[in-house]
């Protein structure tokens, strides 16, 4: 689905509409953005949940231990 597609769905589901149902407005655009703004934060922070309470064996501990590998070298680089 397009990104204009993915907004007209949005304010169809809040309401933002016309007497016709049609969305016919920029205007909740802004609104919009900071929704998908905060739904990608609130994404990456389970992630990072997720990643930090995974056992050392599984597929999300070795990710957890492999970026603190990357960061410790791009740290030790920086130095």
């Amino acid at each position: 689905m397009s990104g204009i597609k993915r907004y007209i769905s949005w304010c169809e589901d809040k309401g933002y509409v016309n007497e016709y149902g049609e969305v016919e407005s920029m205007d909740f655009v802004d609104e919009y953005l900071k929704t998908k703004e905060f739904e990608r934060e609130q994404r990456e922070q389970a992630l990072k949940v997720a990643l930090s309470e995974a056992d050392e064996d599984s597929l999300f501990g070795m990710m957890h231990k492999l970026g603190y590998l990357v960061q410790r070298h791009e740290d030790l680089k920086k130095s």
